[in-house]
């Protein structure tokens, strides 16, 4: 990838560090906050879901793959809080890239490259290209509804801790502090379970 062929960022909320591209001294991936965004424990679809056999979830002592509904942060908008992740140099092949893997549970946002900021030293700063993100769809939100008000939606307890991880990694004087701000409260529990992958 070249600076030039960069046509604008995906803001990761959920920061994996998965499919992020190698660094480019001109076009580096950006660690800042989405003004007017929460995150939010509210994105499900179903463990036995036959389109996820090849990325599933199962019991780490059993080898059991349970009929749960697995539960992933999504983002909405909050006028009351700003929420921090990367955002990420992406080309119209990596884009179609994220938007093949995120559409099934998620669609892309608008560009939202005026609530984006991120500091240098002590000066704030505006990207010059635009952001998008993914926003839940709303039949995942539903699912999750539904199957927590059955106490059958649960958060992979290796997920949440690589995600907290993740962003104090990035940001190990504050970044915890400020996931903990831009987080909804989860009304879910976790799971200990092993992802399975082919």
């Amino acid at each position: 990838m070249t600076a030039d062929q960069v046509i604008g960022y995906i803001f990761d909320y959920a920061p994996l560090l998965g499919n992020v591209p190698e660094p480019i001294p001109e076009r580096p991936v950006v660690y800042g906050e989405l003004a007017g965004f929460a995150r939010d424990w509210e994105v499900a679809y179903m463990n036995q879901d036959s389109e996820r056999d090849g990325d599933y979830w199962v019991d780490p002592e059993s080898g059991e793959r349970p009929d749960i509904a697995i539960v992933g942060l999504g983002i909405e908008r909050d006028s009351t809080s700003n929420c921090n992740g990367l955002a990420i140099p992406v080309t119209s092949e990596l884009l179609a890239a994220y938007d093949g893997t995120e559409t099934r549970a998620y669609y892309r946002s608008e560009n939202l490259s005026n609530l984006f900021t991120y500091k240098a030293g002590e000066d704030t700063f505006r990207l010059d290209l635009p952001i998008w993100t993914y926003i839940a769809r709303v039949p995942s939100v539903l699912l999750f509804e539904q199957q927590n008000d059955i106490d059958n939606a649960f958060i992979p307890a290796q997920y949440k801790e690589k995600v907290r991880s993740n962003i104090s990694a990035l940001d190990q004087e504050a970044g915890q502090a400020r996931f903990t701000a831009s987080t909804i409260k989860q009304i879910c529990p976790d799971m200990v379970l092993d992802l399975k992958q082919s």
